[in-house]
């Protein structure tokens, strides 16, 4: 018993450093912009488990 606990704390590793998340470049400010709203009837916003009205 003593050996498989000697193997599962070798195994554990201690992180000193966080990654950097991969930046984008932000889109040219000359493409042309569209905004979309999607909405639902009021029967689509009602909830089907608990019959709850939606807050949004």
């Amino acid at each position: 018993m003593e050996e498989i606990t000697d193997i599962v704390e070798e195994e554990k590793q201690d992180i000193s450093y966080t990654r950097n998340k991969p930046k984008r470049k932000p889109l040219p400010t000359d493409l042309p912009r569209e905004v979309i709203v999607h909405d639902l009837t009021d029967e689509e916003k009602v909830c089907d488990c608990c019959s709850a009205q939606s807050i949004t």
